[in-house]
């Protein structure tokens, strides 16, 4: 059996399959995505124009490839302060809090 995250609809569905028809006329993006092309983006959500399923999956086909690549504990200079800790939902668990905070 494949785990639940191979089964979704972002995992099962290759962008490059997709095609854009002749009809679409929204923003059209290049990937890599650079800086260059983020005002325009920000612009047509705002405008709430709809953004071609092509470009949504790439989008979060390559958000997935970069948070799974990401580790848990991630440690980053805070100038004066010595570290802050950030982390996800403990789901209660006082013993993980415990951890974290023994960790740290």
């Amino acid at each position: 059996m494949q785990p639940a995250e191979e089964n979704d609809l972002i995992s099962a569905t290759d962008p490059k399959t997709i095609e854009i028809e002749s009809t679409y006329n929204g923003y059209h993006l290049t990937f890599p995505l650079d800086a260059s092309q983020l005002p325009k983006l920000v612009e047509e959500f705002r405008e709430k124009r709809t953004l071609h399923a092509k470009y949504i999956l790439t989008i979060l086909h390559e958000t997935r490839k970069l948070l799974k690549g990401m580790g848990s504990w991630n440690h980053v200079p805070m100038g004066n302060m010595p570290f802050v800790t950030v982390c996800g939902d403990i789901h209660g668990q006082m013993e993980d809090l415990l951890l974290i905070f023994y960790k740290v």
